[in-house]
């Protein structure tokens, strides 16, 4: 959680993505189906877990994997997992959503006073690649209180960290731009977000903005 009070680290989340093995090719065909009360992944748990897979000869196809987050939340990825060169590989779709943002920004970030996405729901869509130490989230669709953005990310987390943003909004009123501004890592104050990405590039537009 990020109000908990502690030293400047970086993101639990980017260094477990570098500290995930490969997994052993299935044994034998077939189908794995689970569910766990609660998952610890360190920053966060995920409750309510849910796995539905299928394996043959070349790997995993996650049918669905889900979990529910904070602020009435939901996390939901399926696609094709696979190993490369002894690294982990995944190609597939990516869905995050929550009724309240403000509830699941607080997992990233403290909110700052008057948090604009109070009781706001939200929802990020995308397809989502994992290849060797770089995830790409692509054709991505960002939704803030039913006003749908586009928004790409390119994710560097082995030894040199680095994160590639692109975002096309349209038109953004004074208060969609303080709901953006209270989602994202505060950069200014947030030095765990310099840590984690010490090096990238954010190209952001919008339609209008006010």
């Amino acid at each position: 959680d990020a109000t908990t009070e502690k030293g400047p680290q970086p993101y639990d989340l980017v260094r477990m993505l570098g500290e995930i093995p490969a997994l052993p090719g299935p044994p034998i065909a077939g189908r794995l189906t689970a569910t766990v009360d609660e998952l610890d992944l360190r920053s966060f748990t995920l409750r309510k877990v849910s796995l539905d897979a299928e394996a043959d000869k070349d790997g995993w196809a996650i049918k669905n994997f889900s979990g529910q987050l904070p602020g009435n939340g939901m996390l939901k990825v399926a696609g094709e997992l696979g190993a490369s060169d002894g690294r982990p590989s995944f190609a597939g779709t990516l869905t995050v959503g929550a009724d309240r943002l403000d509830a699941l920004a607080a997992l990233w970030r403290k909110p700052p006073p008057g948090n604009p996405l109070f009781n706001m729901p939200g929802s990020f869509a995308s397809k989502v690649s994992l290849l060797g130490q770089t995830m790409a989230l692509t054709d991505g669709k960002l939704t803030l209180d039913g006003v749908t953005h586009a928004l790409t990310a390119l994710v560097r987390f082995g030894t040199d960290r680095r994160i590639d943003l692109s975002g096309q909004f349209t038109d953004l009123s004074e208060a969609d731009s303080a709901a953006l501004l209270a989602l994202v890592p505060d950069l200014q104050q947030d030095a765990g977000a310099a840590l984690t990405f010490p090096q990238g590039a954010i190209s952001l537009a919008a339609d209008t903005a006010t």
